[in-house]
């Protein structure tokens, strides 16, 4: 899918300026290996997971301005991500660390990250519905030991 180039290309060089070394061999590209629709609801939420390939993304084509405000409205109930937010959880809580990051997302925002993270969906109250898309990706990469046996 073209229309993901530029993104996992950004993904690839940002891992490497950080020193992630995430794949083994050189990559040639990637393939789909799950999309799907979610229809999140008032009071669904979606519990701490991660997933299968190597790399996750959701869109959002649907965010209603009720579920903005109400999280606006919440902001100083709380030191946690609010109603509404995707949370990227980075490991277990600890003393002076960050360990969560919550984003309220916007129509066509696109959040990637790496499969394996977990994450998790708060549920919001307002009687309204989002929707997002979410998918996998897994990387092809080139089989450096069968193809030095080849030549």
């Amino acid at each position: 899918t073209p229309l993901f180039d530029p993104f996992i290309s950004a993904y690839q060089v940002g891992a490497m300026n950080e020193g992630l070394h995430i794949f083994k061999n050189p990559v040639i590209g990637y393939e789909m290996i799950s999309l799907w629709i979610n229809y999140q609801q008032a009071n669904e939420y979606n519990p701490p997971h991660n997933h299968g390939g190597d790399i996750s993304f959701v869109t959002y084509l649907q965010v209603p301005e009720e579920i903005v405000k109400e999280n606006e409205e919440t902001k100083h109930l709380h030191n946690n991500p609010g109603p509404g937010m995707i949370c990227f959880d980075l490991g277990p809580d600890m003393p002076m660390s960050v360990t969560r990051v919550g984003k309220m997302p916007q129509v066509r925002d696109i959040f990637i990250f790496p499969a394996w993270l977990q994450h998790h969906v708060n549920a919001f109250k307002s009687d309204v519905e989002r929707i997002s898309v979410s998918g996998n990706l897994r990387f092809k990469e080139i089989d450096l030991a069968t193809l030095h046996d080849k030549i």
